[in-house]
């Protein structure tokens, strides 16, 4: 809201140039051996495996994710050690649907995952144990539902820029459904856009969206000048009623 009052709904809401996504991840680390300690996070055990877990994925993930989150570590029954794990992936609005990019970015992990060359000096994957897990991201729109109030959002829609994603109301130049109001002010209401065009103490608009200014003077004018070739018209017509009366 916006206004001196807050009466006003604010036309134009910043989201941020990117949203956080996340994806769950189980696999199975086939060159490490699990110890009750691995079920203590405080232990140093755990903390070592953490460290070297940590640098695999990055070095795996590279780019396509922004941190790893270990939620369990177990035993795999294949002297291995079972990790469950929450990805976090950093993804910029764009043109292109946050949803479409989450799912692009999802399934290239759970193939670089699964391609993983199992270098001998590092952690080994089994690709046959990957399992993932979509978390489905907002949509814009749905990010947009969050930040206006309820009455207003079919009124606004999510615009990408280059400087990040934004909600935009009708009233918003940029918004791609766009209320011109011409020479007055847009502003959103309950039953939508609603044009309040200037002086209207002084214009009268013949049309709708401010258009079509007409000065109240010249319309009294006319409208005093009709009425005033009305009267003569009728008196000329009584004048020659009356003579031809009186005459025949």
């Amino acid at each position: 809201m916006e206004g001196p009052s807050c009466e006003n709904i604010e036309d134009k809401v910043s989201i941020g140039k990117a949203a956080n996504t996340t994806m769950l991840v189980e696999l199975t680390v086939t060159n490490y051996n699990y110890t009750a300690e691995l079920g203590n996070s405080a232990s140093e055990q755990y903390k070592e495996f953490e460290t070297q877990f940590q640098e695999k994925m990055n070095s795996v993930l590279s780019s396509n994710i922004s941190a790893v989150k270990i939620l369990a570590l177990r035993d795999s029954g294949t002297n291995g050690v079972s990790v469950k794990q929450e990805l976090l992936m950093v993804i910029t609005y764009t043109n292109i649907s946050i949803i479409t990019q989450y799912e692009e970015r999802y399934w290239k992990v759970v193939e670089l995952l699964k391609a993983d060359p199992c270098e001998t000096d590092s952690l080994c994957i089994s690709s046959q144990s990957v399992s993932p897990t979509m978390i489905r991201p907002l949509s814009e729109k749905e990010t947009c539902a969050t930040k206006i109030i309820p009455t207003f959002i079919q009124f606004f829609d999510p615009v990408p820029a280059t400087d990040g994603l934004y909600c935009m109301s009708s009233c918003e130049p940029k918004s791609p459904q766009f209320y011109d109001c011409t020479v007055g002010r847009c502003q959103v209401q309950e039953s939508g856009p609603l044009c309040f065009c200037p002086r209207s103490d002084l214009y009268i608009y013949t049309y709708s969206r401010c258009r079509g200014a007409v000065l109240i003077v010249a319309v009294y004018g006319s409208v005093g000048a009709a009425i005033a070739v009305l009267i003569i018209i009728l008196v000329i017509l009584g004048v020659y009623i009356y003579r031809r009366k009186y005459y025949y």
